[in-house]
């Protein structure tokens, strides 16, 4: 898809669709990731707002190097060599993009900590950013593949669907 100025974005003309799709799921699994540690942690007590912030940044940072390694290692034994350096710039952007879905919660959960956000609120708060953020990276997928308007719309509905679904099976698990 061109913008305006004959440029493709960013997204779409540095990725190929699998590498689209691999990013896709990254951020799919950090994520729910995300989400199965606030539930958890509300079913066990909850956790003062500064720890939870703190508890999804260490959680998000290391699945990003993990998938980091991950990508290492599965192209080590695929292909029988290191990363060059395009690869290398895929491997850092796949595992990187995950974490923008966390940028928000940690900063919201921070500003209840700080105290500009009832406890509650700031996680509340946090769980809608999760899934607002998850929103935006399958749109933005969607709009990568070419997807006219009322598909984009329909597949974020299915995909909203489906996401509820998980959560509520992961609330029931911790309840």
């Amino acid at each position: 898809m061109k913008r305006r100025n004959g440029r493709r974005g960013r997204f779409v003309g540095r990725a190929s669709g699998e590498e689209r799709a691999e990013s896709l799921a990254e951020a799919i699994y950090v994520a729910f990731t995300l989400v199965a540690v606030m539930i958890a942690t509300a079913s066990h007590g909850g956790e003062e707002t500064a720890r939870l912030a703190g508890t999804l940044a260490v959680t998000a940072v290391a699945l990003a190097a993990t998938m980091m390694l991950a990508h290492a290692i599965s192209h080590l034994v695929i292909h029988e060599r290191g990363l060059e350096r395009g690869e290398l710039r895929h491997a850092v952007r796949a595992a990187l993009m995950p974490l923008a879905v966390a940028v928000v919660p940690v900063v919201v959960l921070a500003g209840g900590a700080a105290g500009w956000l009832s406890e509650q609120m700031a996680t509340s708060v946090a769980l809608v950013a999760v899934a607002v953020g998850l929103a935006v990276v399958v749109w933005l997928a969607a709009r990568g593949v070419g997807a006219t308007w009322a598909r984009r719309v329909v597949l974020l509905g299915t995909f909203a669907v489906l996401a509820a679904a998980v959560v509520a099976l992961q609330m029931l698990a911790h309840a």
